[in-house]
């Protein structure tokens, strides 16, 4: 069947110029191939010839097809009307949509510059509200240990970031001490924490700790790392330990993305257990879970991978802009940015 807008053009040329048309009957097909601004316009003298050229050329979808009574002037002018109104047109909406993409690309760069650049401090995520949903476990690790600190006379707390979970645990103990590796947090922590009375000192999570034998009755570790003969020795007989941590794994996939691998593989909660169990701890509880967290938009992965550096070593946007243009292109096919996560919690006594 012709095409509507086929027939009007046809009807209106034949009422501009009624003298040129005669009874001889012509076939006129209009091919399109994938770039819209190559159009081939061919007239045909019997429906055969039209028959044949498909055949030839079935990659091309048929527009429109329809019998015009004139001479073969019209053929030229609607080619006429094609070069000069409709290619035109299709080269400048091509035109203006590379200057679209380029200008989109030009504002992501700059809002992803912006990400890397903004002030982050102690472990706090507040810059990302709305922008990074996480899942959590089904138990609470403050809930837990709120309840070990209200049995305790002495804390010490390991990789306390800027004292913002423990700060939330009050009241605490005023024999309290806080260990914090990340030098530009301690200024951070002891400034939370010192209304609570805790002794904030800069010492790595896995290095020897400067405190006696059987020194503290709870000792809590949230996601730092494990020197797990020194919390042994500085732990009261009987005392209790608290640690909920990140597994190796954790975020895994986000890592291959940017062609990174685990730094502590072997942080799983098999491992951790067989260690403390050599060390003749005893487990009172432990569990392991996997969740999800999602970003929507790429450049709150840059806030996150900057905040967190042992992720994707030596993250920067310039260094990194390819595998950024990738999570780009992901976000826009799914909606969203997906990574998988994992925790395990333990709890036992010396």
């Amino acid at each position: 069947m012709p095409s509507q807008n086929t027939r009007s053009l046809a009807a209106l040329h034949a009422l501009q110029h009624p003298r040129e048309h005669r009874s001889t009957r012509h076939f006129r097909c209009l091919l399109l191939n994938e770039d819209i601004s190559d159009l081939d316009l061919l007239l045909f003298g019997e429906l055969s010839q039209f028959r044949k050229l498909i055949g030839k050329r079935s990659d091309l979808p048929v527009l429109g097809v329809c019998r015009l009574s004139g001479v073969y002037e019209i053929f030229f002018r609607i080619i006429e009307h094609i070069v000069r109104d409709i290619l035109p047109f299709f080269s400048e909406v091509k035109k203006k949509n590379l200057e679209y993409n380029v200008l989109m690309d030009k504002n992501l760069i700059e809002q992803w510059k912006k990400d890397e650049e903004a002030s982050f401090k102690g472990w706090d995520f507040s810059y990302l509200k709305d922008r990074m949903i996480e899942d959590q476990p089904p138990w609470s690790y403050p809930e837990l240990a709120k309840g070990l600190l209200a049995k305790s006379k002495s804390l010490l707390d390991i990789a306390t970031g800027g004292g913002e979970i423990l700060s939330s645990l009050a009241p605490l103990p005023a024999d309290s001490y806080a260990l914090e590796g990340h030098k530009p947090n301690v200024a951070v922590a002891q400034e939370k924490l010192k209304s609570f009375g805790v002794k904030v000192i800069f010492l790595e999570d896995t290095g020897e700790y400067p405190f006696p034998d059987e020194r503290f009755d709870l000792v809590l570790n949230r996601h730092g790392g494990l020197n797990l003969s020194e919390i042994h020795r500085v732990l009261k007989k009987g005392g209790c330990f608290l640690t909920q941590q990140v597994d190796g794994y954790n975020l895994s996939d986000m890592m291959d993305l940017f062609s990174a691998k685990p730094k502590w593989p072997d942080n799983t909660l098999s491992v951790v257990l067989r260690k403390m169990k050599d060390l003749s701890f005893k487990i009172i509880q432990s569990n392991e879970w996997k969740g999800t967290i999602r970003f929507t938009d790429v450049g709150a992965i840059v806030y996150f991978l900057k905040a967190i550096p042992w992720i994707v070593d030596d993250f920067s946007v310039d260094s990194h802009i390819e595998y950024l243009n990738k999570l780009q292109s992901i976000l826009d096919k799914k909606g969203e940015l997906k990574f998988s996560i994992s925790r395990f919690l333990i709890s036992a006594e010396s």
